[in-house]
């Protein structure tokens, strides 16, 4: 592929981007002009946290409901769940 070539596609490709690959191209591009290279930290940073992002009152409500799970017996063994995955 010629570096023209590779060009369009990488603009196609940023146009279509979601916020998570904007990103990543941006840290990825930032690490490389600075210092010609990409650490693995720097594309990490550069990510936004899996999942969704909860305020504290979420966070805690989920907190809760963890723990109501667990008290309830609602749960998987580790054992139980190595022998699940040996079935697949």
């Amino acid at each position: 592929m010629s570096i023209e070539t590779l060009k369009r596609e990488l603009h196609v490709r940023i146009e279509e981007a979601d916020e998570q690959l904007l990103r990543l191209f941006y840290a990825v591009s930032k690490a490389y002009k600075a210092d010609r290279g990409v650490s693995e930290q720097d594309i990490l940073n550069a990510l936004p946290p899996p999942g969704p992002v909860l305020t504290v009152e979420e966070f805690l409500l989920e907190l809760q409901l963890a723990e109501e799970q667990i008290e309830a017996g609602d749960f998987i063994t580790l054992e139980d769940l190595e022998q699940e995955m040996a079935n697949w």
